[in-house]
């Protein structure tokens, strides 16, 4: 029986809002009644809103829709623990796979397993509680899902959990008993915990007392330290994959799903994270190679957690934690609970050290720490207080001290010696040099002078030459292209170095007596992109694609061409008043170039951005050719309050961010001392594809949100440089709301339009575009309409945004500057304005009726 995932829904945003159990369950009987399928749903999204503990396990609401969710996303899903819990919370089972068993009371038979009942399922499969008839235990047998017993990553991981936990024997380490990968679905068997995570202790009882704090976290340590000791970094430590037995509580870790070997190559993949974002190290969270320690600032921020009740770092998107974690320093620890003594603190700070050397080294060093702090405090009589040992390398500073400044100066003298003796000879023969960093033996670059070869260089070499003024030039090669000549200056003193990375080689460069040219060039396969894309042949009297570079006047021309073509108006209002401008077809080149990705990347130097923001940048390149073969109509502003507030009361919307405990934030909150005409934040991705899908469903058009080549090229309007009014950054006031002390964006079309008629391309809001961001994409793109559609399997990867908003900095606001944020948790500046695609048939009857009856109309 199926049921419409709305119902579902919206039975599970009225009950979280119901605190009592008693209220809660009345209240479900009665909306779902005798639907069985649709109180398993609700029953199983609550569950999953309880459970959830970090950015990477799936908010439930997201569950509704998600019946496309490949298999991948679940196999990287939070793995289950072999923890007993109350059977209610284990939701519906499917358990068919069992074959009948004698023994009264039992679900069935598994091999010589009697199943007695389900103690947990999840994304990766169902855990049962069993009695194991051989060895008469009682035992936890955690199957895969059948759903993805099939898909050979799936049983990877499954398998690679069992062999993890296996290869370590300690008391404080969940105990695997046996593993059956020929089974149909494959499970593992292992020691059943009576108890409770440490993730369901802090959220009950908040922080905890320090006594308790040091006598779990020193057994954590333990559990570590047995792990490290075979060569596995768990890299998934937090609070919900540590398991507190009743009574004793005795710690037991689990889920070694994430582990590795520490000599594992794939360890050095650059960009791969796995793991959960708010307990991740810098290292991890950067996709780095990691080690033991990676697994102490783990543990760190897991003893955070304890002394708090709270995450060390909270944001509003996976990206925005990643970027703490990486650049932030968590709330003190006092500040939040003064009973938290100075010295737990100093332990806590060092384990959340950035860098891996300042941090305790060893999961037993920090063990044995905490033992001797848990002995002191509970007997401080005639006991001297442990200390803290330094930094491994402020201690290695000190013992090398003196041994550095001896090495010192005569590092310095043999330097002088090296760098001046070729120097002297430079300018006895008043030479320069010039050393060529060619990344094969079959690139080639020739120095002309008055148009003469005076020299070529292949491959790898160092030439000297006379000094003068030089042309230089790079021979083409067979589909390849240029991709960056980083050209290095240092003068005869060897101060005052510069750098600079060029399009083309340099046509008129002065070399003087004494330079040292350093010269890096590499060529890179053209792309696809390079290619020119044939224009889909739709008739003889199509206009010429609207090529940039064009002006003002030029680019009105091809509008008011193109919608004679396509018989619609230039300019067209909607029912629901949105004005709209057509966007000729055309070409132009998307993306930054070398020389604009540096220069950007110097303003991110200069503000102390960090790597998330540079990493954003980065993605800008290469510079591609692209063509747009149809003609669209873009939204002439940014959708407003106001018409948002329309489609929210017309169809009883609840946004993503509502869903979401304790939001920050909402876009009704913001709305709250907005105007009507400003335009709308704090709306997710999701939000606005279903603004568009009411749109669609209200007026019979293709409403969506523009891919980032229909944005860009909208944005330029024909203009090749920064912005849509060139690269001159003194006319950015005039076009665009950008102002970091701004409180909130301007009021729609309150500045210049670009020569399409758009307002706000620039700043003011950041907008929602249909991609999903990709730092490669643009390498691959292909050259006619593309768009990034796949869906990506990168946990902290997103939805691209464009434009830049009037609280961020200024080259944010370029034509070709893209951002990302998570679709369904965004920042407060995130808006959006819509297209109108596809066959504008409609539009052309909707104009063609218009205008029929404004002639019948009496004057």
């Amino acid at each position: 029986m199926s049921f419409p995932p709305s119902d579902a829904k919206q039975i599970f945003l009225e009950a979280v809002q119901l605190p009592d159990p008693e209220q809660r369950a009345a209240f479900l009987d009665g909306a779902c009644g005798q639907n069985g399928p649709l109180r398993a749903r609700v029953d199983e999204l609550l569950h999953a809103y309880q459970e959830t503990g970090s950015f990477l396990d799936r908010p439930a609401i997201d569950e509704l829709s998600d019946t496309g969710r490949s298999v991948a996303a679940d196999v990287e899903a939070t793995g289950l623990a072999a923890l007993e819990v109350d059977p209610s919370r284990a939701g519906t089972a499917r358990l068919d796979f069992l074959e009948p068993c004698s023994t009264p009371g039992r679900l069935g038979k598994l091999g010589v397993y009697e199943i007695i009942e389900v103690i947990g399922q999840g994304g990766m499969g169902i855990v049962l509680k069993a009695h194991d008839t051989k060895l008469n235990r009682i035992v936890a047998i955690k199957l895969l899902a059948p759903s993805l017993a099939a898909h050979p990553t799936a049983t990877k991981r499954f398998l690679r959990e069992a062999q993890a936990a296996a290869a370590v024997s300690h008391d404080h380490v969940i105990t695997i008993f046996a593993i059956e990968e020929a089974s149909v679905p494959p499970y593992l068997v292992m020691e059943c915990v009576v108890g409770q995570s440490l993730q369901e202790k802090i959220d009950r009882q908040g922080a905890l007392q320090t006594t308790e704090i040091l006598r779990i976290g020193l057994q954590i340590a333990d559990g570590l330290a047995a792990a490290h000791k075979q060569g596995l970094v768990h890299r998934d430590i937090k609070p919900s994959n540590i398991l507190l037995e009743n009574g004793v509580e005795r710690v037991k870790i689990t889920d070694f799903g994430l582990a590795r070997a520490m000599d594992d190559v794939s360890f050095t993949q650059t960009g791969l994270i796995a793991g959960t974002p708010q307990y991740m190290s810098p290292e991890q969270a950067m996709g780095e190679r990691l080690d033991a320690r990676s697994d102490l600032f783990s543990l760190g921020s897991v003893l955070y957690s304890m002394c708090t009740g709270r995450p060390a770092f909270r944001a509003d998107s996976t990206p925005a934690v990643l970027k703490r974690v990486c650049e932030d320093v968590p709330r003190p620890i006092q500040q939040i609970n003064p009973e938290i003594p100075e010295w737990l603190v100093r332990v806590i700070d060092r384990l959340l050290a950035k860098r891996p050397e300042d941090r305790i080294q060893s999961a037993g060093e920090v063990s044995g720490l905490l033992s001797a702090y848990l002995v002191w405090l509970q007997q401080p009589q005639g006991r001297v207080a442990p200390r803290l040992p330094p930094p491994v390398a402020l201690s290695n500073r000190r013992k090398g001290r003196l041994v550095r400044l001896a090495l010192a100066a005569i590092v310095m003298m043999f330097a002088l010696w090296v760098v001046m003796f070729p120097t002297m000879g430079l300018l006895i023969y008043d030479e320069s040099q010039i050393t060529f960093e060619l990344r094969d033996g079959d690139t080639v670059v020739e120095l002309l002078r008055d148009g003469d070869l005076v020299a070529a260089q292949k491959g790898y070499g160092r030439l000297n030459v006379p000094a003068g003024v030089f042309e230089f030039r790079v021979p083409e090669r067979p589909g390849l292209r240029l991709y960056h000549f980083v050209f290095e200056h240092r003068p005869w003193w060897w101060f005052g170095r510069s750098q600079v990375t060029l399009t083309s080689p340099p046509q008129s460069l002065p070399l003087h007596r004494g330079d040292h040219i350093r010269i890096w060039l590499s060529f890179a396969a053209a792309p696809a992109s390079e290619v020119t894309a044939p224009v889909v042949d739709q008739g003889d009297d199509r206009p010429p694609l609207a090529t940039v570079p064009f002006d003002e006047s030029q680019a009105r021309a091809h509008q008011e061409a193109w919608a004679e073509h396509e018989s619609v108006p230039l300019e067209y209002s909607d029912p629901l008043g949105i004005a709209f401008r057509l966007i000729p077809a055309g070409s132009f080149e998307m993306g930054s170039t070398p020389a604009e990705i540096n220069a950007v990347l110097r303003e991110i130097e200069i503000h102390g951005a960090g790597e998330f923001d540079k990493f954003a940048a980065r993605s800008s390149a290469p510079r591609h050719a692209v063509q747009l073969t149809r003609p669209f109509y873009m939204g002439a502003s940014e959708v407003t309050f106001a018409q948002f507030r329309r489609f929210v009361e017309e169809t009883e919307y609840k946004s993503t961010l509502e869903a979401v405990q304790s939001p920050p934030f909402t876009w009704k909150s913001l709305g709250e001392q907005a105007a009507d005409d400003q335009p709308v934040c704090g709306v997710s991705w999701e939000d606005a594809k279903a603004f568009c899908r009411w749109l669609s469903d209200r007026h019979q058009a293709q409403y969506d949100l523009p891919t980032e080549a229909q944005w860009e090229y909208a944005c330029r309007a024909g203009n090749p440089g920064l912005w849509s009014f060139g690269s001159d950054l003194g006319l950015l006031d005039r076009c665009a709301v950008c102002d970091p002390q701004a409180p909130a964006p301007a009021a729609v079309c309150s500045k210049k339009p670009n020569a399409f008629g758009l307002f706000d391309m620039h700043g003011n809001v950041d907008e929602w575009c249909l991609d999903w961001h990709s730092s490669n994409f643009y390498a691959r793109s292909p050259p006619a309409d593309p768009a990034c559609l796949e869906e990506s399997l990168d946990p902290a990867s997103g939805r691209v945004t464009r434009g830049g908003s009037w609280s961020k900095a200024a080259w944010w606001t370029r034509s070709a500057s893209r951002c990302y944020d998570f679709p369904a948790l965004p920042t407060n500046s995130k808006g959006f304005r819509v297209v109108i695609g596809g066959d504008l048939k409609g539009l052309r009857q909707e104009s063609s009726r218009a205008e029929a009856e404004a002639a019948e109309a009496p004057p």
